[in-house]
């Protein structure tokens, strides 16, 4: 795996006088010097593979294939001069994109008549959740609304950009087996676009790895990635409108407690990202009697994610789940991050639908007549605090009052409670914990402080058996 990422890194080339990328019927582009003004990216070389080249695992064989004296060349230290030419490449194309007026392409994947943007291209997002939150379901529902030519049927509040636009997807399933989970999936996906459910269309390209070992399984995914990116090049599409799942990304390294293995595999991503402007969308667990993603792997997703995701089911007052499924969003790095959303499942699509207003109400209020303390934090985390690192308290209380309905005092001894606990509050994807500071003629304000330590217990891989 090793060779396979170094094989990868070495036959990138930095250009010097670099083309706009383009090419067929690609989702948000342009036409002429319009498209080349609002889509100034970069197309490195890429040779295209052939199916025996992919399953030789061509890259690693040609690094073997290098004679003694360029490995003797390869093995020798990294100079410092060859770092500072590739420091001073990076400087002049900073300043040569600075130089003009910067046109951001609007997010793929948007959410609500304020069109905030969701999956932007060249990003990597995260949904998170509990064994069978549907985690694979949403994501299901985004295949099928970058694979629609309408985006009309109901898709959550969700929308894409450019709705003629020819989006393709890599669908990367480590779970479901092969003959009937996953092709019913591929199928689900299919019919919610609007397409044949038994006819392929060319544009999405599922696979399983869940028989690779684990310490090829990014070989894999690097191998079929890269399939699918020749398959476009072969049929004149833009490099960049690749959308990929990874489902799930803890499964895509042979430990997801490794931090090695975690960093070859975000630096692969990173990567095809930065090159290549492909788009990725990884679903994780979430670790037991915890809201944090399983691993090193879910913090670094965490620290890396342009957009996290949590899907959960909601709990009523009494405390058990109720068939309301709600997204929260984390983490959005380019909008402020919107209201929950709630959702149902369908038996009728197999899959997630809004939720009606009616069931929605009935639910809220009656959270109001017993509100908890998941309550208390999730209002900490999505309007109090909401990316800040302080508030002042007369503030947060106020807002407390007026959202969960209990008096000042009740919600201070609240607040206290959870700062001798040491509760974790989410602060835009950082874990944190709540403290009170107050000092003579100064207000008291409340501020979230990064936790230090992850003391989550580790959980050895070969342990883990969720459902979808």
């Amino acid at each position: 795996m090793l060779a396979a990422i170094a094989g990868f890194n070495k036959n990138k080339k930095m250009e010097q006088n670099t083309q706009p990328a383009y090419g067929g019927s690609g989702a948000g582009q342009q036409s002429g010097n319009e498209m080349q003004d609002k889509d100034r990216g970069f197309s490195p070389p890429f040779k295209s593979l052939t199916p025996v080249e992919i399953a030789k695992d061509v890259h690693s064989e040609r690094e073997v294939e290098k004679t003694s004296e360029q490995q003797s060349i390869a093995e020798k230290p990294t100079e410092p001069q060859s770092i500072l030419e590739k420091l001073k490449a990076s400087y002049q194309r900073i300043l040569r994109f600075a130089e003009s007026n910067i046109v951001f392409t609007p997010a793929w994947v948007q959410l609500g008549p304020e069109n905030t943007p969701i999956f932007s291209k060249g990003t990597i997002n995260v949904v998170q959740g509990k064994p069978g939150s549907h985690k694979s379901r949403v994501s299901e529902m985004f295949c099928s609304l970058l694979l629609s030519k309408t985006g009309k049927v109901d898709f959550c509040e969700f929308h894409k950009y450019n709705h003629g636009g020819d989006y393709y997807v890599a669908y990367i399933d480590t779970e479901r087996n092969s003959k009937e989970h996953f092709p019913s999936a591929v199928q689900r996906i299919r019919e919610r676009a609007g397409l044949d459910r038994m006819e392929d269309n060319g544009r999405l390209y599922p696979v399983s790895i869940k028989d690779h070992d684990r310490a090829n399984r990014l070989d894999a995914v690097k191998a079929w990635i890269e399939h699918v990116r020749s398959e476009m090049k072969s049929k004149g599409v833009s490099d960049w409108n690749l959308f990929v799942v990874l489902d799930v990304v803890t499964d895509c390294t042979g430990s997801f407690n490794n931090e090695t293995q975690t960093m070859l595999l975000f630096d692969y991503l990173g990567n095809l990202c930065e090159e290549h402007n492909v788009t990725f969308l990884l679903v994780i667990h979430e670790n037991p009697g915890s809201e944090k993603a399983r691993g090193h792997a879910g913090t670094e997703a965490m620290n890396k994610a342009d957009c996290q995701i949590q899907i959960s089911y909601e709990s009523g007052s009494n405390g058990e789940e109720t068939d309301l499924i709600k997204i929260r969003f984390l983490k959005t790095r380019n909008a402020a991050k919107p209201k929950p959303l709630f959702l149902k499942y369908s038996k009728e699509i197999n899959g997630l639908v809004t939720a009606d207003p009616e069931s929605v109400a009935d639910h809220m209020e009656s959270r109001k007549k017993d509100t908890g303390e998941n309550d208390l934090i999730e209002v900490l985390e999505d309007v109090v605090f909401n990316g800040k690192d302080e508030v002042p308290q007369k503030e947060a209380v106020d807002t407390l009052k007026e959202k969960i309905g209990k008096s000042g005092n009740t919600i201070k001894a609240n607040l206290d409670n959870l700062i001798n606990r040491g509760v974790t509050i989410n602060n835009n994807g950082k874990k944190c914990q709540l403290t009170k500071e107050g000092s003579p003629g100064k207000p008291t304000v409340y501020r979230l402080v990064a936790q230090q330590n992850d003391t989550t217990q580790k959980i050895d891989p070969q342990d883990e058996q969720p459902p979808i």
